[in-house]
């Protein structure tokens, strides 16, 4: 279905989007002299997440406006599984990769408190971040804990070892999200459950321009200061961007052994798509 531009707005409207999205531009321009260097044929191949030292910030502003009324009452559920049922029972364990300033984490800790939540991320000052978060809360989160890993080399104990996985637009951001997925594959217990929150896209830039309208230049223009960058930062990066799409992401899942997978529509997250799939 073709998505008019009134619905985006209603929708970014009614999820605070537009409130949040006039400060991207400057955590975005932060870097921008050096940016310009990776265009160069002998520049850099990308740039360094603590280059954007404002953006971790800026993006917890961000997930909170657009996700904080709806991760439980309708993601959770969303993603089938008797997923709702096992958290509220609880002694399952969740790990949410990239957390970033812990938001997601800690609001499902303090929801689900007979459940375990562990959150990952590569970037010292995001787990700091993180950290803060749950001590300014004044809730003990005994449930909760926050680890400094880079997700494509995860503990060779957490084998096995996740009833569920969650990526909150984290994964195209890293510069082998491959070796993410397999990682995150080997972690899950069997019947295990991963879900990620990705970016709408379609891998084809002109059908994007079609179905998503003024939306999609947005999000490629975003892609280009900061997802591209650090997602080309090493020699043989995968180079994905915000905008790898369904058809890229099924692709890869598929490769990484996630051999049955679901896109979950999510109006309630007017930017974004979950894929759904089970540890078989």
């Amino acid at each position: 279905m073709k998505l008019t531009k009134s619905s985006f707005i209603q929708d970014l409207a009614n999820n605070g989007f537009e409130v949040v999205s006039n400060g991207m531009i400057a955590p975005l321009l932060e870097p921008a002299d050096d940016l310009i260097e990776c265009f160069k044929k002998d520049g850099p191949y990308g740039l360094e997440y603590s280059q954007f030292s404002k953006f971790q910030s800026f993006m917890g502003v961000m997930s909170k406006a657009l996700h904080e009324k709806h991760v439980i009452p309708d993601m959770i559920p969303a993603i089938g599984h008797g997923i709702s049922e096992k958290l509220e029972s609880g002694g399952i364990r969740v790990l949410d990769v990239g957390c970033g300033g812990g938001f997601h984490s800690s609001l499902l800790a303090e929801r689900y408190p007979k459940s375990h939540f562990v959150g990952l991320d590569i970037g010292s000052d995001a787990i700091q971040q993180a950290k803060e978060r749950r001590l300014k809360s004044g809730e003990p989160f005994n449930n909760l804990e926050f680890i400094q890993c880079d997700a494509g080399k995860m503990p060779e104990i957490w084998t096995d070892s996740f009833d569920l996985v969650l990526i909150f637009d984290a994964c195209h951001d890293q510069c082998r999200p491959d070796l993410c997925i397999q990682e995150i594959h080997r972690v899950l217990k069997p019947n295990g459950v991963f879900a990620m929150v990705e970016v709408l896209g379609s891998s084809n830039v002109f059908t994007d321009k079609a179905t998503m309208g003024p939306l999609a230049a947005m999000m490629y223009g975003c892609s280009m200061f900061h997802c591209l960058p650090v997602g080309s930062n090493c020699q043989g990066a995968l180079c994905m961007g915000a905008m790898w799409g369904r058809k890229r992401a099924i692709e890869l899942l598929n490769k990484c052994g996630f051999k049955e997978v679901k896109i979950v529509d999510t109006p309630f997250f007017p930017i974004n798509l979950m894929y759904c799939s089970q540890k078989i």
